[in-house]
């Protein structure tokens, strides 16, 4: 979401069905920090499963055999088989506009590592079409990112 310095942003339901808050959310509010993991067609399963309203206290990487690569500079680990890491730190906790509290949480975090795959790296350029990442759209419903066009940047000149 922005440049200089590179930030980044997510938001989320805050509540967990066992009570407080979901641990994605509890987790950067203790640590002030967390990661960013490229979800890709390749990890969609796991990407679906770690959504789960698993108990507190269950580590997901276990359970979703997920491996844990250790982060350079923050504390929360990021998972190996991703093509792109982004290690953050906590800028800014904004609770949205909502009937019950903690209903959604947007976080911003100051992104203060990356790790891309060199594989993925061609020409000095990141191929981005070849990691084949996915977004969720809402509901239960995902896309992959398989076209990329260009545009060139206009200039006002008016």
């Amino acid at each position: 979401i922005a440049y200089e310095p590179p930030q980044v942003m997510f938001s989320a339901t805050g509540f967990h069905s066992q009570g407080g808050l979901k641990d994605s959310i509890a987790n950067v509010l203790s640590n002030n920090e967390f990661v960013v993991n490229l979800a890709t067609k390749k990890l969609k399963t796991q990407v679906n499963q770690t959504s789960i309203d698993a108990p507190h206290g269950i580590d997901e990487f276990n359970v979703f055999n997920l491996k844990k690569r250790k982060s350079r500079i923050v504390k929360p680990p990021l998972i190996a088989e991703s093509p792109v890491n982004l290690e953050c730190r906590l800028f800014k906790k904004i609770d949205l506009k909502t009937k019950v509290k903690n209903q959604n949480i947007m976080i911003i975090g100051e992104v203060v590592g990356i790790h891309i795959d060199d594989k993925f790296i061609k020409k000095g350029r990141i191929d981005s079409l070849a990691m084949r990442a996915i977004s969720r759209m809402g509901y239960a419903e995902y896309s992959e990112i398989y076209s990329k066009f260009f545009m060139e940047r206009l200039n006002w000149k008016y």
